[in-house]
């Protein structure tokens, strides 16, 4: 009985390896030809969507077969179909010549690397700002497959400059696959590169991103708004080179538009607060604070807040009455708007990757 269920497992296990390397038909490069880049596409056809564009040179694994018209390929996490005539293997792999791009990474102080093309993909290491790195590729979404100290992986297009190449035509021979040079990204400077860098480095997808204007100068902030409650929002200031960012105690705030006052009013718990800033030398700059506590008589459509028993302004015990009028002093509650409904990880960052704004 031991004896038949040794074999049992032993040919269960030839099973299952023989299954692993089924769609694992070894390596193959990219070979465009007389054409620079070779389209990944969705589906085993011409007119399927593009998926990106891979330089002459690039090495992919073949997941099925290869002597089909169309081979499935893997590139770092990214699957998708090319045109058989279009790898090379064997030793036909090794004359290709390579056409790839050098690059430069421009990020306020590193770029990240993933291992698929998107935040949600593992990462892989830091690329620092300054480094050159080897452009094998670029994805439809904005990313940018590259080689850097050994390692491959995927870099935001947003977060590294190239020059590109001479140009030419993807495979595919569509016209309107025609590479056009003047469409290489132009490195973006000032406010828009710094919130752009800082969205690349620390923003996620299940964030809310808007653009709004505190205080009276043609620079927006930046709010970054965590979706829940208690993540609050990162509201980031530019000025001089430099941004700084606000985290706010709870994700509730108003402002007032190019008035300089910003106001974080949120609670919980039976514990409220009213938290007012302004901006000051590109800084932010907490003017007043105050908190009360204590259920008194719960929610006052008028004062549009909970009324409670405790009272406390800039560290000082206060009634409610002199409350009301210490916060309006610092802080006009007829003159202040909320924030409306902005853009997605991906959309922020296309809107601060535009150039001549």
């Amino acid at each position: 009985m031991k004896r038949r269920i040794a074999v049992f497992l032993t040919v269960l296990l030839c099973l299952l390896a023989g299954a692993a390397l089924a769609d694992d038909y070894g390596k193959a490069v990219v070979d465009g030809g007389n054409a620079s880049k070779v389209h990944l596409r969705a589906e085993a056809s011409s007119d399927s969507e593009s998926l990106g564009l891979f330089f002459t040179g690039t090495s992919v694994t073949l997941k099925s077969d290869p002597n089909a018209d169309w081979v499935e390929v893997k590139i770092g996490r990214e699957r998708g179909w090319m045109k058989a005539k279009y790898l090379k293997t064997g030793a036909a792999a090794e004359r290709v010549d390579d056409e790839f791009w050098s690059g430069t990474v421009s990020a306020t102080k590193y770029a990240r690397m993933r291992k698929g093309p998107s935040t949600e993909y593992q990462f892989i290491r830091n690329v620092n700002d300054g480094e050159n790195v080897t452009i094998m590729g670029e994805t439809d979404e904005g990313w940018y497959y590259v080689l850097y100290k050994g390692d491959k992986g995927f870099i935001s297009k947003n977060l590294i400059y190239t020059r590109g190449s001479s140009g030419g035509i993807a495979s595919d021979d569509r016209e309107e696959d025609i590479y056009d040079p003047m469409l290489t990204p132009v490195p973006v400077t000032g406010w828009r590169a710094a919130y752009r860098d800082y969205v690349a480095q620390y923003g996620e997808t299940s964030e809310f991103y808007s653009l709004i204007y505190i205080n009276d100068d043609d620079i927006p902030e930046l709010v970054i708004d965590s979706g829940f409650e208690a993540g609050g929002c990162r509201i980031l200031t530019y000025a001089q080179g430099q941004v700084n960012v606000l985290n706010t105690r709870r994700r509730g705030f108003t402002y007032i538009e190019r008035g300089n006052r910003l106001c974080n009013s949120d609670g919980v718990m039976d514990q409220y607060f009213d938290d007012v800033y302004e901006i000051r030398n590109g800084r932010w700059v907490c003017i007043a604070r105050g908190e009360y506590f204590g259920y008194l008589s719960g929610w006052n459509d008028i004062l549009g807040r909970y009324v409670c028993k405790n009272y406390i302004w800039n560290g000082q015990k206060t009634d409610i009455g002199q409350y009301m009028i210490s916060l309006s002093s610092v802080y006009d509650g007829q003159r202040a708007i909320g924030v409306e409904a902005g853009y997605s990880l991906v959309g922020i960052v296309s809107e601060l990757s535009k150039v001549g704004y």
